[in-house]
């Protein structure tokens, strides 16, 4: 069974590698052998706990 903990680093993995490539998520998760259902499930609860932030104020940027 997978952790949170592995999940995360595996969607962080997908973004990096799918996305630029095209390749679908599905198609990703069987090819590392990991179920799309298992991952959709962790997924969907984990999207639920982000929530938008608005940031007020200005940046500024120091050159060094």
């Amino acid at each position: 069974m997978y952790s949170s903990s592995d999940f995360e680093k595996y969607n962080f993995s997908t973004r990096q590698r799918v996305n630029p490539k095209g390749i679908s998520i599905n198609s990703f998760c069987l090819i590392q052998g990991v179920l799309y259902r298992n991952f959709n499930t962790w997924f969907v609860k984990t999207r639920k706990r982000i929530v938008p932030v608005q940031i007020e104020g200005f940046l500024f940027l120091i050159s060094l």
